[in-house]
C-alpha cells in the first residue's frame, strides 16, 4: 500500500495550520488594571465608552497567557444601553473592592485613577458569535475569595 492510500486508509484530511491566530484564554486569573479612562469610538456614532482594562499577573487556573496580553471590555454609556453599562462596570470594579465617587459623571472619571494598578481577578472563556469566524475573549470579575478557591498547586506567578 502506497504511503497516500495508508493516509486515507486512517482517515486523513488536510488541517490548516492555525499558528498565530488568536485564541482565548479559558481560567481564572490574578490581574492588575491598568486602564480605566473614557475613550471616544469614532467608527461608532462618536459613542463615548470607558475602557478597562486587565493585565494578568498569575495563572489560579487554566490556560498561560502571554506579556503582552491584556482583558479589555469597552463599556459603552451612550445610547440606550447606557444605564446598563455603567451598572455593569460599577458593579465590577465592587466586586473588586474598588468604590468610585459616584456624586457626578465628571467626579466617577476623575475617580477612575483610583483603580489603576488594584488587583482584580478574572474568570474567562472564549466565544464564537454566530457568523463569526473568529472567537472573542469573554470575562467576569470575581470575588477574591471565589477565585482563590481555583487556585492550583501549579498556580505561576509572572
Amino acid at each position: 500500500m502506497s504511503l497516500i492510500e495508508n493516509l486515507k486508509a486512517a482517515g486523513f484530511k488536510p488541517e490548516a495550520n492555525t499558528d498565530g491566530e488568536f485564541k482565548p484564554l479559558k481560567g481564572t486569573y490574578k490581574c492588575q488594571i491598568t486602564t480605566l479612562r473614557p475613550e471616544i469610538d469614532q467608527k461608532n456614532n462618536n459613542a463615548k465608552y470607558y475602557q478597562l482594562e486587565l493585565k494578568p499577573i498569575e495563572v489560579l487556573e487554566g490556560d498561560p497567557f502571554g506579556d503582552k496580553f491584556a482583558f479589555k471590555k469597552r463599556y459603552y454609556v451612550d445610547g440606550d444601553k447606557a444605564a446598563e453599562n455603567l451598572k455593569s462596570l460599577l458593579n465590577a470594579l465592587f466586586t473588586a473592592g474598588i468604590e468610585l465617587d459616584m456624586s457626578s459623571d465628571a467626579a466617577l472619571e476623575t475617580d477612575f485613577v483610583k483603580a489603576i494598578n488594584q488587583v482584580a481577578y478574572v474568570r474567562s472563556w472564549g466565544w464564537l458569535p454566530e457568523g463569526k469566524e473568529s472567537p472573542v475573549q469573554m470575562f467576569n470579575i470575581l470575588k477574591e475569595k471565589v477565585a482563590e478557591k481555583k487556585r492550583s498547586k501549579d498556580s505561576l506567578a509572572f
